[in-house]
């Protein structure tokens, strides 16, 4: 009887242990916790590499920005907080306005100097970037361009509105979410056994449900960033001071779990009209050739490029040999 009862606390003791265990981890992954989440975060916090970058019109608190001369193409900026500097200003708009192209874009609401509140979601980056255009007075078709998650929502554009796009050049790309997990990261950079994987996962989440802070968001960026360069010598570490654990969830992060429950555009390829140019690193981690390769097979009059030396950014990696191959893709297109 003795032991029957030792047994019987013991096994309870288990299951307190366990329930607890699960509270404390679902706190911290803020499933059960309220979200802390903050806007326009990057302000402040890069407000050193933003000196004198400011937009050309806002327009009811969306922020749209036209730099450069000559035909303009729209660039899609990153829908998910993880920039230090506004689309407008980045490498690859550089490069653009080098080419002589006039480079439209936008902070998404909730990011930078968009002061819109956000939701987050497909929809609002597609209505954004329409505004961006009519506002500047672009009603005819333009190039659409976009790198890595930017890249998705040029595709969107491209499938909602085929009219409006008259070359599309998509860089580290996929057709949604469900592609980006069976091939992308944290599996095809990291196996399961690894630590990074599980900091992946597990700094993913918390940011994704609000929990967190900035220096979580810091953490995530340096290490996704670090295995985004087949020459890790591009990579730049964020800067985590002590003040950053105080600070909330950059807004932005939500898009991941809306992109999650809606965007999948793996049966709408064949919508895409335009002339499209498929960029990819042979080292590319975040999104693999394979992701590419199902993007060429569903779009008609696609053009797929590979970077022998380069990871998720050729446009930084081989900037050279991108810059040719961008401007032989759009000087041919009629």
């Amino acid at each position: 009887m003795i032991k029957w009862r030792n047994r019987k606390m013991l096994l309870l003791l288990s299951l307190g242990i366990i329930i607890v265990f699960v509270l404390i981890v679902s706190y911290d992954l803020g499933y059960i916790s309220k979200a802390n989440y903050i806007r326009n975060y990057e302000i402040n916090e890069y407000s050193q590499v933003m000196a004198g970058i400011k937009p050309s019109i806002v327009v009811d608190g969306l922020a749209v920005y036209e730099r450069g001369e000559g035909d303009p193409v729209l660039l899609f900026p990153y829908p998910h907080a993880d920039a230090e500097i506004p689309m407008a200003y980045s490498r690859l708009a550089d490069i653009l306005v080098g080419l002589g192209r006039k480079v439209i874009s936008f902070d998404p609401p909730g990011a930078f100097y968009s002061v819109k509140a956000p939701t987050c979601e497909m929809d609002e980056m597609l209505e954004s970037a329409g505004i961006a255009l009519s506002e500047l007075g672009i009603d005819r078709e333009v190039d659409v361009a976009g790198h890595s998650m930017s890249s998705l929502c040029a595709l969107a554009f491209a499938i909602k509105y085929p009219e409006r796009v008259k070359n599309l050049v998509l860089i580290g790309s996929m057709s949604g979410f469900p592609a980006a997990i069976k091939y992308g990261m944290p599996g095809s950079t990291w196996k399961w056994t690894d630590l990074d994987y599980w900091k992946v996962m597990y700094w993913g989440l918390k940011l994704t449900n609000g929990s967190g802070s900035v220096a979580v968001h810091k953490k995530l960026s340096n290490l996704m960033g670090k295995a985004s360069f087949h020459d890790e010598s591009f990579h730049s570490e964020l800067e985590i001071r002590q003040e950053d654990y105080t600070k909330g969830v950059p807004i932005r992060r939500t898009w991941s779990k809306n992109m999650w429950k809606n965007v999948d555009y793996s049966d709408q390829l064949s919508s895409v009209k335009a002339r499209t140019l498929l960029c990819v690193g042979r080292f590319d981690t975040q999104t693999p050739l394979v992701l590419s390769e199902d993007l060429k097979k569903g779009i008609h009059d696609a053009t797929l490029i590979i970077f022998e030396n380069s990871g998720h950014a050729p446009f930084i990696e081989e900037e050279i040999t991108f810059r040719k191959h961008l401007v032989d893709f759009l000087l041919t297109s009629g």
